[in-house]
């Protein structure tokens, strides 16, 4: 894996296409909720979604994901954090008009990394790649709060940035995510669901 990232200059709008043809962003703001879980909202098109976290019983998903801002809505997917080991089994449920199928995805942690962890989708109806979830910088110690999601075409191409996270910091700042578009709707599910079950199990950590 190379070092750098590529980051987009021009805005658009792509889709069904390659990771490193897509060069518009979905902005997200996430808030953590007062009681459990965290409250997130597309900044362009005020969808609201709402994240409930439950770690402690046996008859609910660690964390679920509904449309809408409250526990109320379709459920989205959800996440098995499996007791914190690194390993999460991850639930999309079809949201259209379809059979109610479920999609079984899996985060992995990266072998030979304690702070990384990957995942394989389909971004825009291409073939299933792997994608890493990893602390931004040479190093942990350079920034322990922030993420960024790479995609590594290979061939000794430069890295493709998928997504950041970034923390706010004091109570005027805002915690962002932002997701490279043009990946479908799952693709972004996906996104949010596996930055979830970072953000649970780092919070759990501390």
């Amino acid at each position: 894996m190379s070092t750098g990232t590529s980051t987009p200059e021009v805005p658009a709008t792509l889709t069904t296409i390659h990771p490193s043809e897509s060069h518009s962003f979905q902005e997200f703001f996430i808030s953590k909720s007062p009681l459990s879980g965290y409250t997130i909202e597309n900044s362009t098109t005020t969808t609201q979604f709402k994240a409930e976290t439950s770690l402690y019983s046996k008859s609910k998903a660690d964390i679920t994901l509904y449309a809408g801002r409250d526990s109320k809505g379709k459920v989205i997917g959800d996440v098995d954090l499996r007791n914190f080991g690194g390993h999460y089994s991850i639930e999309l449920k079809d949201t259209g008009n379809g059979n109610g199928a479920v999609a079984l995805e899996e985060l992995d942690r990266v072998k030979g990394y304690a702070s990384r962890h990957s995942f394989h989708f389909s971004f825009g109806g291409k073939e299933r790649q792997e994608f890493v979830w990893r602390h931004p910088g040479q190093s942990l110690a350079d920034n322990r709060d922030d993420l960024e999601l790479v995609f590594d075409p290979g061939d000794d191409e430069e890295e493709v940035l998928m997504a950041q996270y970034v923390k706010g910091h004091g109570w005027k700042g805002k915690t962002i995510l932002r997701a490279r578009g043009g990946g479908g709707e799952k693709w972004e599910f996906m996104v949010v669901l596996t930055l979830l079950a970072l953000l649970v199990t780092k919070n759990r950590e501390q």
